[in-house]
């Protein structure tokens, strides 16, 4: 949990974690106002072009 702190924006790839450990994360960022956002896709291409389209915003 700590290397969460301070990051500008948290991805959660949803395919790769359980319901569990997935609720436990959003309650953190939640709690720490940390935004965050999900990762939608396996193509890496693909990840860093959302990602920075996001960061763009």
């Amino acid at each position: 949990m700590q290397g969460m702190m301070e990051k500008e924006k948290v991805y959660f790839f949803t395919d790769y974690i359980n319901h569990i450990s997935y609720k436990k994360f959003v309650a953190i960022v939640r709690e720490k106002n940390i935004p965050f956002g999900y990762i939608g896709s396996r193509n890496i291409e693909s990840v860093i072009r959302q990602i920075y389209q996001e960061m763009c915003k």
